[in-house]
């Protein structure tokens, strides 16, 4: 089953999902930086689409977690990347 489709973006953009976008909007509602008082997170890597006019059907984004506390490190990542969009969740169930 796939969820991200590409598409014309001249033509018939409205058929896509635009996957730049859907990661961006994941990246603007998980906080950056410190996070607690010994634990940072940051994304630093974003790359998507492969021509101009296309849709994205795809992107990845990789970052890190550093803590002293590893567990509340991952919890934090669980429950913040949980309330992202049920799109987000169907996605991620289906891989």
């Amino acid at each position: 089953m796939r969820l991200i489709e590409a598409a014309h973006a001249g033509f018939c953009p409205e058929e896509g999902i635009h996957a730049i976008q859907i990661a961006a909007e994941i990246l603007m509602n998980l906080k950056q930086g410190h996070i607690g008082d010994d634990t940072t997170f940051n994304v630093g890597i974003i790359e998507g689409g492969v021509l101009t006019n296309i849709v994205p059907e795809k992107t990845t984004f990789k970052g890190e977690i550093r803590s002293y506390d590893h567990q509340k490190a991952l919890d934090h990542f669980l429950c913040a990347w949980k309330k992202q969009k049920p799109f987000l969740q169907l996605l991620l169930s289906n891989l």
